[in-house]
């Protein structure tokens, strides 16, 4: 047996079934493998959408929003019927509004508009490709009141609509916020003594739950004057002041460290951030030592700790 053909693309309701399942069958196979939960769930759809071109574009529309702009559900064109009434608008020049979405034609531009040359955003005779053209400051000269320093600049496209004309469905009325008045100055300035009040009670419970740092907090038991060498760590610490330290070898000094104290603790263990590190040679026991240090070739060599004092003095 042949496979019957499908129905035509039109606004009955075997065409919408139609186009609906081979919609789903690409996007969600799912939502028509049960064939009497599809059947009601048709019933519901079409009973909303279907017999109607404006109705059928607004749930391809949904359809897209939810499973994507890939795959869009086919759209029946409109009754023969509607089409004539759009046909006998557009021949009597008459704009036919539907929502949002306005007839091409309303937008046409006027015959005494073409090649007028005036500037004058007001005048029906306004010509919109010469004013694209012309120099700014002509435009400007002939529309005198809305170029003036005076008035404020209109930095929105949306605010440019109360300047359309009343015909234009694009023309809206500017709105004007209106303030609210006190009954008297007094309130207000107790109102605002009130506010910058409790901002500053605010800011200065905000302050006191502010959470100390890690490292700061760890050492915050050294922070007494009884603590000896390791208070004047925490102060450094909590004033975030430079620091050198000096590193040594087994039995020379090596070089320095300074930077940022970020951590300590009671070993004088510590961890420094921004740091420029310097280092020095280390201190032999060779000739040129021995002749630093003001010996001679036959006298013994000195010790360590004197060859580095003599280092220092250089």
């Amino acid at each position: 047996s042949t496979t019957p053909p499908p129905p035509p693309v039109s606004l009955g309701k075997p065409s919408l079934r139609h186009r609906l399942e081979s919609y789903y069958s690409l996007v969600a196979p799912e939502a028509i493998a049960n064939k009497e939960e599809w059947t009601r769930k048709f019933e519901i759809i079409y009973n909303k959408f279907g017999g109607d071109h404006i109705k059928e574009t607004k749930l391809a529309d949904k359809l897209a929003k939810k499973y994507g702009e890939q795959v869009r559900l086919l759209v029946a064109p409109p009754h023969r019927s509607h089409r004539r009434q759009i046909r006998a608008a557009n021949n009597d020049d008459v704009r036919v509004k539907k929502g949002n979405v306005h007839d091409e034609l309303y937008y046409k531009i006027d015959e005494d508009r073409i090649n007028s040359k005036i500037l004058d955003f007001t005048s029906p005779q306004f010509d919109a490709i010469y004013a694209l053209s012309a120099p700014e400051s002509i435009v400007a000269k002939s529309n005198a009141s809305i170029f003036s320093l005076s008035s404020s600049k209109l930095d929105n496209i949306s605010k440019f609509r109360a300047l359309l004309p009343e015909c234009d469905p694009q023309r809206m009325e500017p709105t004007v916020r209106r303030q609210k008045n006190n009954t008297s100055t007094g309130q207000t300035q107790t109102a605002a003594i009130a506010s910058n009040n409790t901002k500053s009670n605010n800011e200065t419970v905000a302050k006191k739950n502010k959470k100390a740092p890690l490292f700061l907090a760890m050492a915050s038991s050294y922070e007494k004057p009884t603590s000896g060498p390791l208070s004047l760590l925490y102060s450094i610490l909590q004033n975030r002041q430079r620091i050198r330290i000096m590193i040594r070898y087994v039995d020379c000094i090596r070089g320095t460290l300074t930077g940022y104290l970020v951590a300590f603790d009671k070993h004088f263990n510590m961890i420094l951030k921004d740091v420029d590190e310097v280092y020095g040679g280390r201190v032999t026991m060779d000739a040129g030592a021995v002749e630093l240090a003001g010996g001679g070739a036959a006298e013994a060599a000195p010790s360590k700790s004197t060859l580095e004092a003599q280092r220092r003095k250089c």
